[in-house]
């Protein structure tokens, strides 16, 4: 086939079109192939095509998607059944983000199940006391908390506004 090359280019761009790409420049190239080299022909890249975007959206899409946002691929094909039964296409296209919110949710609230902070990390608006538990802070002292910097010292000004000294002495 003479324009092999370009409709393979052209079919490989389409397909970062969402939804419709691949099929119209699929369309395309079958066309192409009708009018320039016969209906045999035609039919054997219309195979190819449908053979192409098959094995695309029903194994290597569900892979790499269900790798990307940490799901099974048979969860994501799921979802974006039921997804495009319940709400059609624009179903279709939110379901997986969904699920993955809704995953990564229900993972954190299983790890962590009386509602203890992440390790390493504090509750907004708490702060360390002596004896390491974290309490709520208001007012000049969470302004202070809030600014304190990566090294954990607070800037002078911060410390002074707040009422207290900052940890280099000043």
């Amino acid at each position: 086939m003479p324009l092999a090359l370009p409709l393979a280019a052209l079919v490989f761009l389409g397909g970062f079109i969402p939804v419709i790409g691949a099929t119209l420049t699929g369309a395309v190239a079958v066309l192409v192939a009708l009018v320039t080299v016969g209906p045999v022909k035609a039919l054997i890249v219309l195979a190819v095509v449908i053979a192409v975007q098959q094995l695309e959206g029903h194994v290597l899409q569900p892979l790499i998607m269900g790798r990307a946002v940490a799901l099974h691929p048979l969860a994501v094909i799921l979802s974006i059944a039921t997804g495009v039964l319940v709400a059609g296409i624009i179903g279709g296209l939110i379901a997986v983000p969904l699920l993955a919110v809704v995953n990564t949710a229900v993972r954190c609230l299983a790890g962590h199940p009386n509602g203890e902070p992440v390790p390493g990390g504090e509750p907004p608006g708490t702060q360390r006391t002596a004896d390491h538990d974290a309490v709520p802070v208001s007012g000049p002292e969470q302004r202070a908390a809030d600014s304190v910097t990566t090294n954990g010292e607070q800037p002078a000004a911060v410390a002074a506004a707040a009422g207290g000294e900052s940890r280099d002495g000043s």
